[in-house]
């Protein structure tokens, strides 16, 4: 039997009355309940069909285009049997409705006939899109959904006419057959694509229907609920929202074509036009979103007038109505609201693709003095993390804006000139908003600046622990960070005041508003006496405040966060618009064909390989050679040049005198040339200029070579395994990369590795001496093949032995290189190998060419600056031209396991990211203060109750309306406006509270937290762990704590409290819907514990992936120039790319995730609408009007509340992840303190400087080997004791022992009596003054606070020592002591003296350590150092590690370390005498200084 609104009418509907438009028909038909036939057709069924046809026609032509994608299946077959059936069912029905018999309105055949053409296109169509799409159909799919909802009236109305009876069964039959259509329809094709198509991403093979409901995220949920989420296990994206890499993005590449590239804001209108069809997409619901939003009005008012109307026939038929009406209206709403923010976060996610990768792009390309530190990582890091919470708006500026005006419309029908009260409040609210938006840019600036300082020292720091802690800085620069990090909050607190007026602004109207119209709408009804405020009208007007006031905070907060993001973009656009480099390129390569490699599979175990001396090919890398610079001359004017300067001229500063002057030199190719010259004279400037690196030049420079293999003085590597920092990005040769093993003598040092050449060296090779670090750099330079090496000084950290090995087997004639014909550029502080050179450039102090010139030409010129130098008689012999390198037989490489394929992943995490651990909050409570958020609860529930206690009062300020009207109007307004005010004020001061006081107390705590145990780590953990992500611990996780989780603290109490006084209003409303309420909670409950499962593991791997992001561009940055000089850019923007992509998978999931939990709770609350409703209904009679208004006025709210609450909720639980992530770091990471050391030594020890180390054994952490083996020493006080070996014998272990940066086994050091075991580290360290091999100087910092971090010490004395070691004239010249230090600010010798000029002003202490202190000096500098030594430090226990023994000679003992045991000991005269092992490194080869003990 058919239901009863399709059953036939004693009194049938006429054709006269169906034909008319209606769209409601009159009472005798229906009962007036229905809408005309005409109406139906013209309206509901015609348009839609005519749009989807007209779509559908060139998706077909353009289908027709693609190739088939599908294979085999039957559901092809499936679809178009449907489709026939469906035209053969219209055919019949055409046929039926054209015969004279049958009754039908004006557009009944015109409808019927573009029906059948639609089902004929359709179904062609669906045959199209089956096989060649991997998408379901999305013209058949919405145009079968719209249809079947739209026809529904229609099949009802056609039951009511008196016609054929066949017409509404076959209407009704084919209604069905659409719903089974839409079903195949939107059956996924992912089980038969073809194997090029298989595993395409889900949200790309997910039909409109599964998109609507977000049902491809369904199977992550399910796998975030039974597994550990990794970032290989996320589902792919599609490719928009991926990175290019190598060549320009299409964002990219549309802002260069602009003519305005220079704007300040060119980036962002670049980003306008190319993601304008994106942003179009997101109109369309939200233009949706906005009609449901304000049906609601509409519904309150009928239904409470509804309640109490006079009941007649259709009464109940109405009130049934009502209910679908709800229905579709709120999950209108669900599915509209989520699919407006889905396509504003897929603009989001698109464009951080783009930009972090134009970053990068600009970042290779651009001088490397011209970036400011670590910049670059604060715009991918901040300025993406700000664009994206603020473009997330980027659909609520425009709808608010159209939600405005609407709402005051109906204001004004429903209060009339009382609506003048909210129109004020809107004004006042867009200036507050121009005001805001105003100073949110320049505010965000200078956090952001401080934010980028901090992070780029503690960057500089985490890089440079063994010196911080070896020059005993560790505690100073502790002070110093956590400084910085004040005057950061300092900053924050400016932007944040701008938050809290936001806050005050967008909540204010909720309450303010609805007071000054009742207000004047009371007052003018009274005055004129016409009306009162009643139920059906106040409660109709507090649903219209409330859709008022909702966009209206919208629209602040949105402008705010479009003013943010705009801020950032211009960040980004200024960096992008800097100058790139002129490396004489014409063009930039558009890919990286020619250089991209795949690794060589070969047998594992091959004997050592030597390279034949006639052999010339290249192999491995076939780089492109450099196109020619400006103005070069033919390539047979100069055949054999690889470098032809013309009074070139070059310098770092405008405002400074060039460092090199007005030099001309030619380079021939394939000749060994030395570049020697003074410290500071500009030889690694000079390099530089070779490697076009320098900003400002003038005069010509002409580069012939192609790749050019360079080596910075500080070796540049990454935190990967040996072989990969040989390899570069170089094809894997194993007989080629033995060769270079041997020939840089790497086979022991990888042999006693514990991975061998498959361990992680650490950041920046933190797990390798100076020495291994080098000869890894070298290693890469000759694997690499380049026709051109440059080596700035790369050999000044080698012992003797290993330095004449390697240059023999290298740089000498008859060596790798000279055989290969490669040329050769040296800068060097050793003069011993100029008789060698091909071509010697001398430079002088102020930078220009003293002589150039064969070693002979310049020793037979009379005043030769060479001849000044001193170069020991056996260097002067060339060393022989057949000299032959020769392997080890006994020694094998076997290429180990990669560290993938030996599957050293870590272990599962156990910080409880899929489960949670309830336990953070309360850490979190207690880091804010206990008291401080117990004020902040109570103040936000003061505010809750102001703005729930409202409607209660209004109810009965109505319900006493309807017995005295207008009466008591000071009692009922009164107690309103207090209530309103109490509610502004308490929020805005539990707004302040928060910010001002518990979110910077929080900032300070957490980040010195962090600071302090990272400081206070052991050196495994630097080995260990890159610095990317302890950087990203520093920026992302503490600008998480900084800026989403305050706000999340204070939106989900906020909504918390807001949702249980809702909910206890409508409970007290309607007493049936209590019963409901447990229900609800329950659901409610499980969603949110089904959902965080998966989004707390997403938000954290949202965190984590972006962990290698950060460390490539850092290593990028600090190897920018060895990555240029290599012709390594597109390889690195290829890795690049892969890191955003990986990156951009938790980022987009998780706000895609986010979108279906809003759906989801959405979707409930419609279930929960449509039950209040329902009940409504069924006890009509029972209920007032004033608490039906209550409760669907709450409605109206709740949906958005609890959504919101829901939200924010499981924002907070995701981005308190990074409290839990440095409470588990802080937990798990060990401290390098013991308990057993608790002895704070007195203020003058050591006053003596006497040591004794007894059987000291110590090792390296997973290292089998003894890196100090039972050594046992005995120093005197004021002894000068210098330590010297081959690189790896231990020498800088031993010293490290003494800083306690490597712990012991067993045995003892003690230092003037005291143990050290026993002695606290930090006080150890102050105590002990260390000159280290690598100068470690603040960047961003004045030369006073680098060479007194502690402050005390007069400038006088800071000026005395730079005189001393002649560094004052240079610092005057750079504006005195206050001066700020960049990385081009000094040479590296230069900063090695103003380490030894910090030591000089130290007065801890009686002992002086150096590192291999004098390694980047020239030999006069040398003598100076030696000499403030011997009077600076007279009195001083001095400790030297050398490798320059003639510095040594003269020292009071000489220890020489082997395999990490004491191999000779004693006086240098006397070991000289002995021909022992110090005589055979003293006279190595005929290299000995013309020094003797004898001559001193």
């Amino acid at each position: 039997m058919a239901a009863s609104w399709m059953r036939p009418r004693t009194i049938v509907c006429s054709i006269d009355v169906e034909d008319r438009f209606g769209p409601i028909v009159s009472e005798v038909c229906a009962s007036g309940f229905d809408f005309t036939w005409y109406f139906e057709s013209v309206i509901l069924s015609l348009p839609v069909t005519a749009v989807f046809l007209l779509w559908a026609l060139p998706r077909l032509f353009y289908l027709r285009k693609q190739s088939i994608k599908t294979q085999g299946g039957y559901w092809g077959t499936v679809k178009l049997v449907l489709y026939v059936f469906l035209a053969i069912i219209q055919v019949a029905l055409l046929s039926l409705w054209a015969s004279s018999l049958a009754q039908r309105t004006r557009a009944t055949i015109g409808t019927a006939v573009v029906t059948l053409a639609a089902y004929v296109v359709l179904g062609v169509l669906s045959q199209y899109e089956h096989s060649r799409s991997i998408r379901p159909s999305t013209v058949n799919a919405g145009y079968l959904f719209l249809s079947v909802i739209l026809s529904l009236p229609e099949a009802r109305t056609l039951y009511f006419i008196n016609t054929t009876r066949a017409i509404p069964i076959l209407y009704t039959v084919n209604l069905c057959l659409r719903v089974i259509s839409l079903i195949v329809e939107s059956i996924p094709k992912t089980s038969f694509l073809k194997r090029a198509y298989q595993n395409p991403p889900p949200e790309s093979a997910t039909g409109v229907l599964g998109l609507s409901f977000f049902t491809w995220i369904n199977p992550l949920l399910l796998l975030g609920n039974k597994t550990d989420l990794t970032v290989e296990l996320l589902p792919a994206l599609d490719d928009s929202f991926c990175a290019k890499g190598v060549t320009p993005n299409g964002l990219e590449r549309l802002w260069r074509k602009s003519g305005n590239i220079n704007s300040p804001h060119s980036l962002l209108w670049a980003s306008t036009r190319y993601f304008a069809g994106t942003f179009l997409v997101g109109i369309l619901p939200r233009l949706l979103q906005i009609g449901f939003i304000f049906a609601q009005p509409f519904l309150v008012d009928t239904t409470v007038s509804w309640v109490d109307e006079t009941t007649t026939e259709n009464t109940m038929y109405r009130g049934y109505s009502l209910v679908g009406a709800f229905a579709i209206t709120y999950t209108g709403i669900a599915i509209s609201t989520a699919l407006a923010q889905h396509q504003a976060y897929r603009l989001v996610s698109m464009m951080r693709a783009s930009l972090v990768d134009m970053i990068f792009r600009h970042m290779t390309v651009m001088r490397e003095s011209d970036i400011d530190s670590n910049a670059p990582v604060t715009l991918m890091n901040a300025d993406i993390e700000r664009i994206a919470s603020g473009l997330r708006y980027v659909h609520d500026v425009w709808a608010c804006i159209v939600e405005i005006p609407i709402a005051l419309y109906l204001l004004w029908r429903q209060l009339g000139i009382a609506s003048i009260a909210p129109i004020v409040v809107v004004i006042v609210c867009m200036l507050m908003c121009v005001l805001i938006s105003a100073l949110a840019g320049p505010r965000q600036k200078l956090w952001l600046e401080a934010i980028e300082r901090r992070v780029d020292i503690t960057s500089q720091v985490l890089g440079s622990v063994k010196g911080v802690r070896m020059a005993g800085l560790t505690d100073n620069l502790y002070n110093i960070i956590q400084t910085m990090r004040a005057h950061e909050v300092r900053m924050s607190e400016r932007f944040r005041r701008l938050l809290i007026l936001v806050v005050a602004v967008a909540y204010s109207n909720q309450s303010v508003s609805p007071l000054a119209a009742f207000l004047i709408y009371s007052l003018n009804a009274r005055s004129s006496g016409d009306g009162t405020l009643t139920p059906a009208r106040a409660f109709t007007s507090l649903t219209l405040f409330t859709l008022l006031s909702t966009p209206l905070s919208n629209l602040v907060e949105a402008v705010t966060g479009i003013a943010t993001a705009v801020g950032s973009i211009k960040r980004i656009n200024l960096f992008l618009q800097s100058s790139p480099r002129d490396d004489g390129m014409s063009i930039e390569p558009e890919d990286d064909a020619s250089t991209s490699h795949s690794t060589l599979t070969v047998d594992s175990e091959v004997q050592l390989q030597t390279l034949a001396p006639d052999m010339k090919e290249k192999q491995g890398v076939d780089y492109p050679r450099v196109s020619i610079g400006e103005n070069f001359p033919a390539s047979d004017s100069y055949p054999r040049l690889d470098f032809v300067a013309e009074n070139r001229s070059t310098g770092w500063d405008e405002e400074k005198p060039n460092v090199i002057k007005d030099a001309s030199f030619k380079i021939q190719q394939g000749t060994l040339n030395i570049i020697v010259g003074p410290v500071g004279c500009g030889k690694s400037t000079f390099v530089r200029m070779l490697l076009r690196e320098t900003p400002l030049v003038t005069g010509t420079l002409h580069v012939g070579a192609g790749a050019i293999a360079y080596c910075a003085q500080v070796p540049w590597l990454t935190n990967h395994s040996m072989q990969d920092n040989i390899l570069g990005e170089s094809l894997f040769d194993l007989a080629w990369y033995n060769t270079v093993i041997q020939a840089c003598v790497l086979e022991k040092d990888i042999l006693d590795l514990p991975n061998r050449d498959q361990g992680l060296l650490g950041s920046g090779g933190a797990t390798l001496s100076g020495g291994q670090k080098q000869r890894v750099a070298i290693a890469r330079a000759v694997y690499s093949r380049a026709e051109t090496i440059i080596l700035d000084d790369a050999l000044s950290g080698l012992d003797r032995t290993t330095e004449e090995t390697i240059f023999n087997n290298l740089f000498a004639p008859g060596g790798l290189l000279r055989r290969m014909g490669t040329t050769i550029i040296m800068t060097s502080n050793s003069v011993s190998r100029l008789p060698i050179a091909d071509h010697v450039i001398a430079l002088s102090k102020t930078g220009s060419i003293v002589e150039q010139g064969s070693y002979k030409e310049l020793m037979d010129r009379p005043e030769s600056y060479i001849q000044t130098l001193s170069v020991p008689e056996g260097s002067k012999q060339v060393a022989d031209d057949d000299m032959e390198i020769t392997a080890a037989p006994e020694t094998k490489m076997h290429r180990p396991l990669s560290l993938a394929s030996l599957n050293l992943e870590a272990a599962p995490p156990t910080d409880g990211r899929r489960t949670g651990d309830m336990s953070i909050y309360w850490y979190y409570m207690n880091i804010l203060g206990i008291w401080r958020s117990i004020v902040f609860v109570l103040l936000i529930c003061c505010y809750v109750v102001g703005i729930a206690f409202p409607t209660i009062w209004v109810q009965w300020w109505t319900a006493d309306n309807l017995k005295y009207p207008n009466d008591n109007l000071g009692y009922w307004l009164g107690i309103y406006g207090w209530i309103a005010v109490m509610a502004v004020s308490t929020l805005v001061l539990a707004c302040w509270h928060l910010m001002s006081n518990l979110v910077a107390r929080a900032a300070r705590s957490m980040h010195g937290l962090l600071l302090k145990k990272v400081l206070d780590s052991p050196m495994s953990f630097f080995h260990t762990t890159d610095i990317g992500q302890t950087t990203n611990r520093f920026s992302q996780d503490l600008q998480l704590i900084d800026m989403e989780l305050p706000l999340a603290v204070l939106n989900t109490i906020l909504t918390f409290f807001t949702c249980v006084a809702q909910m206890v209003v409508v409970c007290i409303s309607t007493s049936y819907i209590a019963a409901t309420i447990p229900g609800c909670l329950f659901a409610f409950w499980c969603v949110q514990r089904f959902y965080l499962r998966t989004s707390r593991q997403i938000r954290y791997l949202d965190i984590e992936a972006k962990a290698p992001l950060i460390s490539h561009f850092l290593d990028t940055l600090n190897g920018l120039t060895t990555v240029r000089s290599f012709k390594w850019e597109s390889q690195y923007r290829k890795k690049n790319a892969e890191l955003i992509n990986s990156s951009q998978k938790p980022f987009y999931l998780l706000f895609a995730i986010q979108r279906w939990l809003e759906l989801v709770i959405a979707l409930c609350v419609a279930g929960f609408a449509v039950v209040l409703v329902g009940i409504a209904v069924a006890t009509r009679g029972s209920l007032s009007a004033g608490f039906l208004g209550v409760a669907l006025l709450n409605i109206v709210t709740f949906t958005e509340n609890l959504q919101g609450l829901i939200m924010q909720w499981t924002v907070l639980e995701t981005s308190i992840g990074a409290v839990s992530r440095i409470r588990h770091f802080h937990r798990t990471v060990d401290s390098e303190h013991q308990e057993a050391e608790t002895v704070d030594p007195p203020a003058s020890w050591p006053e003596h400087g006497e040591i004794q180390i007894t059987d000291l054994v110590a090792s390296y952490k997973d290292s089998a080997n003894r890196a100090i083996d039972n050594v046992s020493l005995s120093i005197r006080p004021g002894s000068k004791v210098g330590i010297c070996g081959r690189s790896g014998s231990g020498k800088s272990t031993l010293v490290s022992s003494l800083f306690r940066l490597i712990e012991p086994s067993s045995g003892s050091i003690i230092i003037d009596g005291l143990d050290i075991f026993t002695v606290q580290r930090h006080p150890l360290r102050a105590r002990l003054n260390c000159i280290p091999q690598e100068p470690f100087l603040l960047p961003s910092c004045s030369i006073r606070v680098n060479m007194n971090p502690g402050g005390g010490v007069d400038d006088e004395i800071l000026i005395d020592a730079l005189k001393k070691v002649q560094l004052w004239e240079v610092v005057e010249s750079l504006g005195g002591l206050d001066a700020g230090i960049n990385p081009e600010t000094f040479s590296p010798g230069q900063k090695q003296l103003l380490c030894f000029a910090r030591a000089m002003v130290r007065v801890e202490g009686k002992i002086l350590i150096l590192d291999e202190a004098t390694s980047s000096i020239d030999m006069k500098t040398d003598e100076l150092m030696q000499s403030l030594i011997r009077t600076e430090f007279a009195s001083h226990t001095v400790i030297a590690i050398a490798h320059r023994l003639e510095t040594i000679v003269d020292f009071d003992e000489v220890i020489v370390m082997e395999n990490g045991r004491v191999k000779e000991q004693g006086p240098p005269r006397e070991l000289l005498e002995q021909k022992g092992a110090f005589s055979e490194l003293y006279w190595d080869l005929g290299r000995g200084s013309t020094r003797t003990p004898m001559a001193i």
